[in-house]
């Protein structure tokens, strides 16, 4: 039959586990970096065989974190559970007894202000439903005026699957690439609630037995947490330059030896590299900058960079373009 065999997960028998409350709990109006507290009443509760049970408490953070919280007893039947938010969004309290879950766990508390909007997020792409072995597979997510959020894919399938993501006008675009054929179950969550369509099933094929052989039972899990960014439909789609240090060469006497007080000087010749943000930074021995930093373009794709230190000493000499630094970056050059 199809989905045949199928895993069911059994829980522990709930046993005394239902007669344990929380008081206190405050579901929203706390803010980051304030502590949240609340109150366990067992009222009674007890292990099978009457001696005192086992409670246990861990939190759910909107970045995919399992984090522990701080449990003290207070009297017999009485615990205070303390945990310091340190992200803004929901997060989930789960509270069990003797391994089984109490009512109402986990529970979901807000921090901060409400800021995101879940239910606007909508994901679309091949790559939630299909995908073939070797080869990326790719979905989309939608994130238009859902606010500023935590947008967190986790996929669990045969094979663990390297994620990266692209940022796009209206959202993002996640790229994974499966190694071995199966069923990969995929979850997005913004800012720890599951959006609406997940999660979903990639059936993957191919492989080297062509995705003809039995399905790997094995499950390895993959997640990537990304800190968005508030999207309006109709905004100006933001230049992106992005240049490739690799091809920048800088070249000159200036960047092997220099004379303390005088001006000393060297060339950064970017052809090839494309566009980018040129960035040149020189430290002192004192960790300072130095008392002259100076470029500008002479000719063609050159630029003529010009310095001068009164401090003597190993000095550090940092060339970006874009966000990587160019080969041989950091120079270190002394100053007589």
């Amino acid at each position: 039959m199809p989905d045949s065999p199928s895993f069911v997960y059994i829980a522990p028998e709930s046993g005394d586990a239902k007669h344990v409350t929380v008081d206190g709990i405050k579901d929203r109006g706390n803010d980051i970096e304030k502590p949240v507290t609340f109150n366990i009443n067992l009222n009674g509760a007890r292990s099978p065989d009457k001696s005192a049970g086992v409670l246990k408490s861990f939190v759910d953070t909107p970045s995919g974190k399992e984090e522990d919280v701080f449990l003290q007893s207070l009297d017999r039947d009485l615990h205070a559970i303390r945990f310091l938010p340190k992200e803004n969004g929901i997060h989930y309290f789960t509270i069990k007894f003797n391994e089984a879950h109490i009512p109402g766990s986990p529970f979901p508390i807000l921090i901060g202000k409400m800021s995101f909007d879940p239910a606007l997020v909508l994901a679309n792409g091949d790559g939630l439903n299909k995908g073939e072995c070797g080869k990326p597979s790719k979905f989309h997510v939608i994130t238009t005026n859902a606010g500023e959020g935590t947008l967190a894919v986790n996929i669990n399938g045969p094979s663990k699957v390297a994620i990266t993501c692209v940022e796009v006008d209206d959202g993002y675009e996640f790229t994974y690439v499966p190694m071995a054929a199966g069923e990969y179950m995929i979850t997005i969550k913004y800012s720890n609630v599951t959006i609406a369509g997940c999660p979903s099933v990639a059936e993957v094929t191919g492989g080297s037995d062509g995705g003809k052989g039995k399905p790997s039972q094995i499950k390895e899990n993959s997640a990537l947490v990304v800190e968005t960014v508030e999207k309006k439909p109709g905004e100006a789609p933001k230049k992106k330059y992005v240049g490739d240090a690799s091809k920048v060469v800088a070249k000159g006497n200036g960047l092997q030896k220099a004379f303390a007080g005088r001006p000393a000087t060297f060339t950064v010749d970017v052809k090839g590299a494309g566009q980018g943000l040129l960035t040149i930074g020189i430290l002192t021995p004192s960790g300072n900058p130095p008392e002259e930093l100076t470029y500008k373009k002479s000719r063609g794709t050159v630029y003529t960079v010009n310095y001068r230190s009164a401090e003597k000493g190993e000095h550090n000499l940092v060339i970006r373009y874009g966000q990587d630094e160019i080969p041989g970056s950091p120079f270190l050059f002394k100053i007589m």
